[in-house]
């Protein structure tokens, strides 16, 4: 993930430098206006997605830790129930 994140950050930091290198090469003040606007609608659509990713990822972590959980949960209950007291005051685990 952060290989992944970091590459992310490096293209946008290209993208970034290529934007001044192409402004000061441009002489109609339209262009340069036409050129920020493509740089921003891209730039936000890029950091969408990535941010997209990135929650998709930290969903899926936090899912997995969530049935981790709720399975030792689950065990230790078992253990606990095994250790109660029947009606004859033994333990389950000692009538078996």
């Amino acid at each position: 993930m952060n290989q992944d994140h970091l590459g992310f950050l490096n293209k946008r930091l290209d993208r970034d430098r290529a934007l001044f290198a192409d402004l000061s090469g441009l002489r109609n003040p339209i262009e340069v206006v036409s050129d920020w606007a493509k740089f921003y609608r891209t730039t936000q659509e890029e950091y969408a997605e990535e941010f997209n990713r990135l929650m998709g990822l930290f969903a899926d972590g936090t899912r997995e830790t969530t049935a981790e959980i709720q399975h030792d949960l689950e065990e230790a209950a078992a253990v606990a129930t095994k250790a109660l007291p029947d009606s004859e005051g033994s333990s389950r685990t000692e009538a078996a």
